[in-house]
């Protein structure tokens, strides 16, 4: 626009069809596609913070217009409320577009929800999980685990493509044998952190009506305080760290500890 900022639009793409031309007796393709202006714009060059503020509060309006629409074609154009029992809506698909709309600073947590939840699915007892290389490995190990799990992965990526999870498939039972998954692959507090993003994503599909009930209700997973429970020194340990002393000692080191 005239004055440096720019419209903002969402393109909507149909697909094509075929059409006679009269004037020159040949079929031509023609493209169905529409706009809707959003009466939104942002600055081309903000030149002040309250231009990039501007900015950053509208992109995150404009997502959220995109992923409303996105919900409303797919209602139409299969005929049906994406509430009733028939649906054959793609969850997946829903926990793709929740992340691209998400606007909060744990959306790389959401993100990893979605692709342990994934990995979940298509190898549940962990058997394409990654192997662990550690320094006291010789060469030859190292580089036979790095092939190993790049086989894996390839065969991870494999499997996911196409992977299709219905909202009625979401039950209970799946919810419980997910939360043993992340508690057999992860320590501390990543499996309640892991699943605590999952359910974000529960929630907001039930407040959309994607699906009927919360399959979450009455399944979580307990913080293992103990499980990242450190020793701690008494008085007297502390006292008898810092005083022992040990031929050609580095100060510096003797400090830290």
């Amino acid at each position: 626009m005239n004055d440096g900022r720019e419209s903002l639009f969402l393109d909507f793409y149909f697909g094509y069809s075929k059409v006679f031309n009269e004037k020159t007796g040949k079929e031509t393709i023609k493209k169905n596609r529409r706009r809707e202006y959003l009466s939104l714009y942002l600055w081309q060059a903000p030149r002040t913070q309250l231009e990039r503020q501007q900015n950053k509060e509208l992109l995150e309006i404009a997502k959220k217009i995109r992923f409303e629409r996105e919900q409303e074609l797919k209602e139409d154009k299969l005929g049906y409320r994406l509430k009733k029992e028939e649906v054959e809506i793609n969850y997946l698909d829903f926990m793709a577009e929740y992340h691209a709309s998400y606007t909060k600073k744990d959306a790389n947590q959401i993100r990893r929800a979605r692709t342990v939840f994934i990995y979940f699915l298509i190898d549940p007892k962990g058997k394409l999980l990654p192997g662990k290389i550690t320094g006291s490995m010789a060469k030859e190990e190292k580089e036979a685990i790095r092939q190993s799990n790049a086989k894996k992965e390839a065969q991870r990526e494999r499997k996911a493509q196409g992977l299709v999870v219905r909202p009625q498939q979401l039950t209970k039972d799946l919810m419980k044998a997910f939360t043993e998954y992340l508690i057999n692959r992860f320590t501390g507090e990543g499996a309640h952190t892991v699943y605590g993003r999952f359910k974000k994503m529960i929630l907001a599909a039930l407040d959309k009506d994607i699906i009927a009930k919360n399959p979450c209700r009455g399944v979580s997973i307990k913080k293992d305080y103990g499980q990242l429970k450190k020793e701690i020194l008494s008085q007297e340990e502390i006292v008898l760290l810092a005083n022992t002393h040990y031929e050609k000692e580095n100060p510096d080191i003797h400090r830290a500890f």
